[in-house]
């Protein structure tokens, strides 16, 4: 049984090889634009499966696929990635000294011979920021750890 992470989260990698798990990763190249209509956790689950599903759908055998989505929430706006330190100086001045959602989505496809099965979850937590200074903000920015991932924004150190 081959285990595939759809996904290039080093976090995601690091607790697969903390579990002890052999995997491959195999980066799914989807379109991340949302769907209208979907709630935000709609969103993010369906995010998830369309990464999974366009490995799934670029492999064969028995198979365990894990695709997987990260989100931002504050006050309904969705922080991504940022591109730039000035976005990424942005970003924290505006999660600093409140709270702010994250949303995390999981999709696992299993095939094994003739047998096929989807899950799809998702879980949400509340994060409390303290006040962060420019200083620290720029600091953990100069780390380069802001730009690989939503969640290093989320929870900036």
């Amino acid at each position: 049984m081959k285990f595939i992470l759809a996904s290039s989260s080093p976090r995601r990698k690091e607790l697969l090889e903390m579990m002890g798990i052999k995997f491959e990763i195999k980066v799914s190249d989807v379109d991340e634009t949302f769907k209208e209509g979907l709630s935000i956790e709609d969103q993010s689950k369906r995010l998830a499966y369309i990464k999974a599903k366009a490995v799934f759908d670029d492999t064969t055998g028995d198979r365990i696929i894990i695709g997987s989505d990260t989100m931002v929430i504050k006050e309904n706006k969705i922080y991504g990635k940022p591109r730039n330190k000035e976005e990424a100086i942005n970003m924290l001045m505006n999660l600093s000294n409140s709270k702010h959602q994250v949303i995390t989505s999981i999709c696992v496809l299993f095939q094994k011979g003739e047998s096929y099965t989807e899950q799809i979850d998702y879980d949400i937590a509340d994060v409390y920021f303290k006040e962060m200074t420019m200083e620290e903000i720029e600091s953990w920015i100069d780390t380069g750890e802001a730009y690989d991932k939503a969640r290093s924004i989320c929870c900036a150190k």
